[in-house]
């Protein structure tokens, strides 16, 4: 697994044994986030193993512009419609510690979703951050 930072070693294993279809093809690509979005997720894969897609695999996850990206293969509307929620959610979810927390981006133009907390502890190391606009 892949992962930006403090990422959970075991975070693909455990979602290829808890979804073993969905998430078979995931080692390929990895997952490239930080841990606080594992609740979110596991979530999409939940939501996702309940429309019963036919060969339905997730290819890709990651952090992308301060929100998270799904890639599948094999999706419809309903699928994607799942995964644009799931964006939307990780743009109020801190990536690093799951908790409330807000979209910013800094002033070398990197955007993040960050907590209060995070935010500080990021910005501590020189980083300067505001709402994008």
């Amino acid at each position: 697994m892949k992962t930006k930072g403090h990422g959970q070693a075991n975070w693909t294993e455990r979602l290829k044994a808890r979804f073993p279809e969905l998430f078979r093809d995931i080692s390929v690509w990895g997952i490239f986030c930080e841990a606080g979005w594992d609740g979110l997720i596991t979530r999409l894969g939940e939501r996702l193993i309940t429309l019963e897609v036919l060969d339905l695999r997730v290819v890709q996850v990651k952090e992308k512009f301060g929100t998270l990206r799904c890639y599948v293969v094999g999706g419809n509307d309903e699928v994607s419609a799942m995964i644009r929620q799931a964006e939307v959610e990780s743009s109020e979810t801190c990536e690093w510690c799951g908790s409330q927390g807000d979209l910013r981006k800094s002033d070398r133009g990197y955007f993040l979703t960050l907590c209060a907390s995070c935010f500080e502890k990021w910005s501590s190391n020189g980083w300067v951050m505001a709402p994008p606009s």
